[in-house]
């Protein structure tokens, strides 16, 4: 049975997982646990859709990290931080937007029916640049701790911007070989003076 909506005010970002939790399925969001400072999945077999405050309570602790499951909503993931720098340029603007100290503003947030397809674009050396994060995923949301110890925070937490803008702007398949211009050559690419 599914929580119905309430007016869950917005915690702190220093309050727990579990009101934040409470927080994400006031609002529509379906919450997944994460294992401590991990992006991974806290078990197998977890129950879907939105969780109730009884799985919240069983689920979620002081060192879990929160998810969000992804689907209706999608996530642009700026790995690499020349993708972080052009995103502005290239990504209809949305009023959901996090990431950490070390990668700020590094997720924006969109709402889709039908989603679109989880897709990868990555640098010649296989860094990862950007993703479209989607259906069958989730993304690691504040206030959860990133694996390198850097808390996660939201840079604007409104309602994501709606894809069909995502299909208006320059977009995601012009940002990634506009990325490339900015980054180093890939020292593998590279000829060493004895070539």
């Amino acid at each position: 049975m599914s929580p119905s909506p309430t007016d869950e005010a917005r915690p702190r970002d220093e309050a727990s997982v579990r009101r934040w939790a409470r927080y994400y399925t006031s609002r529509g969001r379906a919450v997944v646990p994460l294992r401590p400072k991990s992006k991974k999945l806290l078990e197998r077999d977890l129950p879907t859709g939105i969780f109730t405050n009884r799985e919240i309570e069983q689920y979620f602790d002081r060192s879990t990290n929160i998810g969000l499951r992804l689907g209706g909503l999608t996530d642009v993931d700026l790995d690499a931080p020349e993708a972080v720098l052009l995103a502005p340029s290239f990504l209809p603007r949305t009023g959901m937007r996090h990431g950490r100290r070390g990668n700020p503003v590094s997720h924006w947030w969109y709402s889709a029916d039908p989603a679109p397809q989880t897709e990868s674009f990555r640098d010649v050396d296989g860094t990862m640049l950007v993703e479209i994060r989607s259906t069958d995923h989730h993304t690691m949301v504040p206030p959860s701790e990133h694996p390198n110890g850097e808390l996660l925070r939201w840079y604007a937490d409104d309602d994501p911007a709606s894809r069909g803008c995502l299909y208006r702007a320059p977009g995601i398949p012009t940002m990634s070989p506009s990325t490339l211009k900015y980054r180093p050559a890939p020292r593998s690419s590279v000829p060493s003076p004895d070539q």
